[in-house]
């Protein structure tokens, strides 16, 4: 009973066997692809340290209403400061070569070397200019270098304040604090360091709206400036994704 029973289990095995490689005969056998494991499309949060350049162009516009006086002035000053910022965003690989992702950010200045400059076209006045907070939205198309590296550009618009200070003749000081929208291009690589902590370095550039400052003498209500301010920036940041 015992021989015939261990006979018939060794016949069933040879069947399953039989069958099994008849059934991948002259064929691969089928492997699983391994999942993408970095730049998951989730939400992440950030934080950036860097380092920003501004630069204003700037015309008195008593060269504009009066333009035989001869006082044309246009001028380029600018200043250097460091800056932080925190974000968040949504987005990751829509497939295995195209990245895209969202963001929203806040950021601001610290260790402002505002220069000073006179305009000797408009009795020597004084004029320095201060960039200060901004906030605003971008997206991040990008391309995959390597597994772990994604080259990306980033477009966009903020809103950022400005502090001007003019000082006219017999020390009239004329004071503007305003907010002017500008346009963001920008250029950086991120990298992933483990499946949720990434690395990246980019270069913003940033074209502003212009304004115009209060008049610098009390006698003359038109001798403001218009200024024009752009900006570089490179910010090194590392972000956190949930998933």
């Amino acid at each position: 009973m015992f021989k015939r029973t261990l006979i018939a289990v060794a016949l069933l095995a040879g069947s399953s066997v039989t069958t099994y490689a008849a059934q991948y005969k002259g064929e691969a056998m089928p492997m699983s692809m391994p999942a993408q494991t970095y730049f998951q499309v989730d939400p992440y949060v950030g934080v950036g340290l860097g380092a920003l350049n501004s630069f204003f162009r700037s015309h008195d516009l008593a060269a504009i209403t009066n333009p035989t006086t001869g006082t044309t002035s246009y001028f380029t000053y600018g200043n250097m400061n460091g800056i932080y910022e925190i974000y968040a965003g949504y987005g990751g690989l829509l497939n295995r070569m195209f990245y895209l992702a969202g963001e929203i950010f806040a950021d601001n200045t610290f260790n402002s070397r505002a220069k000073t400059v006179t305009d000797d076209g408009l009795s020597g006045t004084t004029i320095n200019t201060k960039i200060r907070a901004s906030y605003g939205i971008s997206i991040l198309p990008g391309i995959l270098l390597t597994d772990q590296t994604v080259g990306f550009i980033r477009l966009g618009a903020r809103r950022t304040n400005f502090n001007t200070t003019t000082n006219g003749d017999a020390g009239f000081v004329g004071t503007i604090n305003t907010n002017r929208t500008g346009f963001d291009a920008g250029l950086g690589l991120l990298v992933a360091l483990t499946h949720n902590w990434d690395l990246r370095g980019e270069y913003i550039y940033t074209s502003y709206n212009s304004f115009t400052t209060p008049p610098v003498a009390a006698a003359a209500p038109t001798t403001g400036y218009n200024i024009k301010p752009t900006s570089g920036q490179f910010v090194l940041s590392t972000d956190y994704r949930f998933g």
